[in-house]
């Protein structure tokens, strides 16, 4: 049966040196090419927006090649040319909330609507209001830095808010629907790109992976992970090609 494995970005697939450089453990990419060699299925599951996928493929600069990219939490899922084919976004009158209540906290809007497309900026919930024009529809998340300014604060109001999932890790929190997440994408691509006779198997290393590693087949996540998630997984790896070789253990 074929395998499809659905792994985590930062700090799964990609690790970062003390200056910020990114790469592919070479163990891993080996894994990962044999892994799709023999005819199974490798993707990445990311919390980041669409227009930050310029720097997926930087950073795995052609070592591997994803057979799939789910955007945004597994908020948005994209088809070969590039349209929406799943989309699951943030209730506008949540958003407003969320601005109101934090005027000078900067965010990061995940939209495929070239106005909210602003790069890396830091810029504040007052000025994407302005941008916005108010209109807040077709927002898959929004993402802050919890160790910025008011941080903490921002990440206990919008894990209280009913109807959200804010999925913190070390440096960002992402506040999407509760209806998305990655674990729900999982049966999403299971429907939309393959005939369902598949084993499905993820790995991540942070709260935003936690649906993902409890909804596959079989889950998998690192000692550095922290413990509600080590908690739910089915194994404890140090690295992908440990868990591909689980995998192929259990055929």
């Amino acid at each position: 049966m074929k395998e499809v494995f659905f792994s985590d970005f930062d700090d799964t697939l990609v690790h970062y040196d003390q200056n910020m450089k990114a790469s592919i453990w070479p163990e891993d990419v080996k894994a990962i090419q044999k892994f799709q060699e023999e005819g199974n299925v490798f993707g990445v599951s990311t919390g980041r927006p669409v227009w930050l996928g310029y720097q997926i493929y930087e950073m795995i600069d052609g070592l591997i090649q994803p057979d799939f990219i789910l955007y945004s939490n597994g908020c948005c899922i994209l088809d070969q040319d590039g349209k929406p084919i799943y989309e699951v976004t943030l209730d506008p009158e949540v958003i407003r909330q969320i601005f109101e209540k934090f005027p000078e906290s900067c965010f990061f809007i995940h939209s495929l609507e070239d106005r909210f497309n602003l790069g890396l900026q830091k810029i504040t919930a007052r000025k994407l209001a302005e941008i916005a024009e108010n209109n807040f529809s077709g927002i898959y998340a929004l993402s802050f830095d919890v160790n910025a300014p008011h941080g903490q604060e921002l990440y206990e109001y919008t894990a209280a808010l009913p109807g959200v999932d804010s999925l913190r890790n070390s440096v960002y929190c992402d506040v999407i629907s509760q209806n998305g997440g990655k674990g729900k994408a999982i049966e999403i691509y299971r429907n939309h790109f393959t005939d369902g006779n598949v084993k499905s198997a993820a790995i991540g290393d942070s709260w935003n992976d936690l649906s993902m590693i409890e909804a596959a087949d079989t889950g998998f996540t690192f000692d550095y992970a922290p413990e509600g998630v080590r908690g739910k997984a089915d194994y404890v790896v140090k690295n992908i090609a440990q868990a591909i070789r689980i995998l192929k253990d259990q055929d």
